[in-house]
């Protein structure tokens, strides 16, 4: 399900009024969607409404991003944050889990602003020869940038990139 309809989704639908009957689903997974929601408390509280009761809810959210998808980008998450907006939809949290750290973050940006200079180097191709370029030429990059930040994440515990959440639908209604 997606809002998009360009994106083509099997449903095209708002995350805060699904076409879904209450307690259709047993489990949904709800992945870097809340800071695109103006009102994620009513996007959760419509996900607790379609699962059903003791329903499984897998949610990432981040924390640490640059912003995306612009003027739809409203909101970054703390663990603390994440846990009353899941209470208050009428969720039990089982699990919280970091993905991800401050070098994680920097590292991607540090990769994507490589890859962009190496894509506009690139101006004498033709548009769609231009990734065939860029790719090879920073997928090294990436790969090194990736394994500092597994090395280097650990060392700021605090300093978390994205959140992976594991909750139960509590309450109906």
């Amino acid at each position: 399900m997606d809002i998009d309809m360009r994106l083509r989704p099997a449903i095209v639908a708002n995350a805060r009024q699904m076409p879904f009957e209450t307690g259709a689903f047993q489990s949904v997974i709800c992945t870097e969607v809340l800071e695109h929601v103006p009102q994620p408390d009513q996007c959760l509280q419509e996900i607790r409404r379609v699962l059903a009761p003791g329903g499984i809810l897998y949610l990432t959210v981040p924390m640490l991003w640059p912003l995306h998808y612009e003027p739809h980008d409203y909101y970054r998450y703390t663990r603390h944050g994440i846990r009353y907006l899941l209470e208050t939809a009428g969720f039990e949290l089982m699990e919280t889990n970091p993905i991800g750290g401050l070098f994680s973050f920097l590292c991607m940006r540090v990769g994507e602003k490589g890859f962009n200079l190496v894509h506009k180097l690139a101006f004498f191709l033709p548009k769609p020869c231009r990734h065939f370029w860029s790719v090879p030429l920073t997928l090294p990059i990436f790969f090194a940038l990736y394994l500092l930040s597994f090395l280097f994440d650990p060392l700021m515990k605090k300093d978390v990139f994205a959140w992976a959440v594991l909750a139960r639908s509590g309450r109906t209604g």
